[in-house]
């Protein structure tokens, strides 16, 4: 059994790094150590590992010396000589006779690519050079180095012109990948498979490493369009602007309800948004948001605002994502990234901004293939609501009482006089499924494991006694008039 430097450190009683420095002359290493080593590795019989040290230092101390013919004494005058010199700096020879036979001389040459080491001795019989020796004398080892051996033909390669419609539609569309063009490629009648299309933008440099994503490993998806709507803002980063775009997504067709730059977190201009949405595509049974500006204020007992007011008396189920969980709202958020590439790959005009979101609007519903709906358009999977917006609704009844809305417009003095406190890392309210379009009703909310939000049911007149009284902590408050606080 080969003794090993593991086995001399156990004999010397030290560690093994102590052993291998001492067998390396390192300065730190004291003579009397030293000497200790070389004794016990005399008297084991301790040989390196070359190929072990090989590995750990990159270098094999070994040179290849390639001579045509052995037989003749020159070459062995000029092999003695080479390990005159080379020896006592602790390299080894390897000798490789070539017989002056081309084929063997290219096996060997071969053979010196894939077993490493730390140089090269070419010596030649005459002046004549063969034409992997003349590669090698011409440019180094990156001249016999192994050569690609893709025939200068291919008959089923594919067609230059289709390899051209790739690349141009990956330039017009630079953040798809390779299915989505893979749709548009069939819809234009050329038909390749999504890995020869993925090849094609390796080949032309068209695929970043940052392009690349994992699958998702599970989804939710609600059953039907507007049942559920997510509503978002985009980061401001490369809009130049406090926030970027306010995005509206339908939770089943991910179909994008609005794409509209208020460029504000303001509720006004999110409200005139949103009332533009609804007469276009109809009022959804709920929306999904997070925890910030404006449909929610840290400040208020019940975090509603007079916006969420508004939403609820269109009959809206509303529901709020659970703190630090983005993931909650996965679909807006998803959203989200393809903008950013898109921005970040297409550029987006200062002057014309909304005129580029309108744009990227239509192609995401009309035209970009979607993988989570089996490559199919956003359009093909959605249709309007039948619910209609009301631009009068009627007011909330809360508690038997009702909160009326009529002498005035939603706006800042509607505010969260109806709502009891609520709470909880997730929450929902708004009108019950028994009076949902008749604008009555404020939901007490239960656990939903999904959006860790909560479900409702109706409000009794003695749940919302607290929250009526703790109105009057509201800060700018006066009795049951709210009035805005900061952030809404």
């Amino acid at each position: 059994m080969a003794i090993r430097l593991k086995d001399v450190a156990q004999h010397l009683q030290l560690s093994v790094s102590t052993v291998s420095a001492a067998l390396q002359n390192r300065e730190d290493i004291s003579e009397a150590t030293r000497i200790r080593v070389v004794e016990a590795v005399e008297q084991l019989g301790y040989h390196p590992n070359s190929l072990a040290r090989g590995l750990i230092t990159r270098k094999t101390f070994v040179l290849r010396v390639i001579v045509p013919d052995l037989s003749r004494s020159f070459f062995a005058e000029v092999l003695k000589g080479i390990d005159s010199i080379t020896s006592p700096a602790g390299y080894n020879l390897l000798v490789c006779n070539t017989e002056e036979n081309a084929k063997r001389e290219k096996e060997i040459l071969n053979m010196l690519l894939s077993n490493q080491v730390d140089g090269v001795l070419w010596l030649q019989l005459t002046t004549r050079m063969t034409p992997i020796g003349g590669r090698y004398q011409e440019q180094g080892l990156a001249g016999i180095a192994e050569r690609s051996r893709r025939p200068h033909v291919s008959p089923r390669q594919t067609g230059g012109e289709w390899e051209q419609q790739v690349v141009e539609l990956r330039q017009r569309y630079p953040d798809w990948g390779a299915r989505k063009l893979q749709v548009l490629l069939r819809q234009a009648g050329v038909r390749l498979p999504a890995s020869t299309i993925h090849r094609i933008l390796l080949r032309r440099g068209l695929v970043r490493i940052e392009d690349r994503h994992a699958a998702a490993l599970q989804r939710f998806e609600r059953a039907e369009p507007n049942q559920l709507w997510q509503m978002d803002f985009k980061g401001s980063t490369g809009w130049a602007t406090a926030v970027g775009p306010l995005s509206v997504l339908d939770d089943h067709s991910r179909y994008l309800i609005a794409l509209r730059g208020t460029w504000t977190t303001k509720a006004e201009p999110v409200r005139e948004q949103l009332e533009s949405a609804f007469s276009e595509c109809g009022v959804p049974e709920a929306m999904l948001m997070d925890h910030g500006t404006p449909w929610w204020n840290a400040n208020a007992p019940t975090g509603a605002t007079w916006l969420t007011v508004w939403l609820m008396r269109q009959g809206i189920e509303l529901h709020w994502s659970g703190y630090r969980h983005p993931q909650t709202q996965g679909k807006v958020e998803r959203f989200h990234g393809s903008l950013q590439r898109a921005q970040g790959r297409r550029g987006v005009p200062d002057e014309q901004r909304q005129q580029w979101l309108d744009q990227y609007r239509h192609e995401y519903n009309q035209v970009r293939p979607h993988e989570a709906l089996g490559m199919q358009t956003p359009a093909s999977r959605w249709r309007p609501s039948e619910r209609r917006y009301d631009p009068n609704p009627r007011a909330l009844a809360v508690s038997g009482r009702s909160h009326r809305g009529e002498s005035r417009q939603p706006g800042p003095d509607l505010g969260r006089a109806p709502l009891g406190h609520q709470p909880g890392l997730g929450r929902t309210v708004g009108a019950t499924s028994q009076n949902r379009g008749a604008g009555a009703g404020v939901s007490l909310p239960q656990r939903d494991p999904r959006t860790r939000s909560r479900q409702p049911t109706l409000h009794g007149r003695g749940a919302l006694a607290g929250g009526l009284s703790s109105i009057q902590k509201c800060k700018g408050c006066v009795g049951t008039e709210c009035k805005p606080c900061r952030g809404t």
